[in-house]
């Protein structure tokens, strides 16, 4: 029934490239082809409680920014989910990371969560989406549910550093720590400004027995 219910919805509201207006995805291969990739060959450091951070392309790119902010404010594409995580596994290929991801049931994918409330709001948690696609075509389990957002949070794009951390500190909390003791935590999120937030749920995952976090993000902005 979800099919066709997919289906139907398709054939009434065809999608356009939000670029070049192109009817068939929600954005097309060619203007995904103009993104310039993240040649990095491993991931950069970037703090102190994550082991490095894989990272695609920059957030400076005009079109980079149109795809996020068209999927994670509204309208909310969620379609979009798939041109992001394409470019970031173009990244993991690029680079010659893959080995990376290949460490079998002890490695797991985990977006980094949203507060109940935005999830009601949007419809989705944007990093699960994108954690979804990458989990299915790296053939890495996603862990969705082990890490969890207790509250809600100022929007940190408006925030200085110092507040971006301020705002953002103890509002992760494990459910059950045996859900992350001893696996290697690919921690997805869209983009990576300061840090702050990767880095606390960083912190909370290692204090709960993971072994390694790795960021894992779309875009990345310039170094505060």
């Amino acid at each position: 029934m979800r099919r066709i219910i997919d289906w139907v919805v398709r054939a009434l509201f065809p999608s356009f490239c939000l670029n070049c207006r192109k009817e068939g995805s929600p954005v097309c291969y060619d203007c995904l082809s103009l993104i310039s990739i993240n040649p990095g060959p491993s991931p950069a450091f970037v703090a102190s409680d994550l082991n490095g951070l894989f990272w695609a392309c920059s957030y400076q790119e005009k079109l980079v920014q149109r795809i996020i902010q068209t999927f994670k404010y509204k309208p909310y594409t969620k379609d979009l989910s798939q041109a992001l995580a394409f470019l970031i596994l173009s990244h993991i290929l690029i680079s010659e990371n893959k080995g990376f991801f290949e460490n079998g049931e002890n490695s797991v994918f985990m977006p980094v969560p949203i507060s109940n409330d935005k999830l009601k709001q949007r419809g989705f948690n944007q990093s699960e989406e994108i954690a979804k696609r990458l989990s299915v075509s790296l053939q890495v389990p996603l862990l969705s549910d082990a890490l969890i957002k207790t509250k809600e949070t100022q929007a940190q794009m408006k925030l200085s550093k110092k507040e971006r951390q301020k705002n953002i500190k103890g509002v992760f909390k494990i459910k059950n720590p045996k859900q992350v003791r001893g696996k290697i935590i690919f921690l997805v999120d869209d983009v990576f400004t300061t840090g702050a937030t990767l880095n606390e749920a960083a912190k909370v995952l290692k204090r709960a027995g993971a072994s390694h976090v790795w960021g894992v993000v779309v875009a990345r902005e310039p170094l505060m």
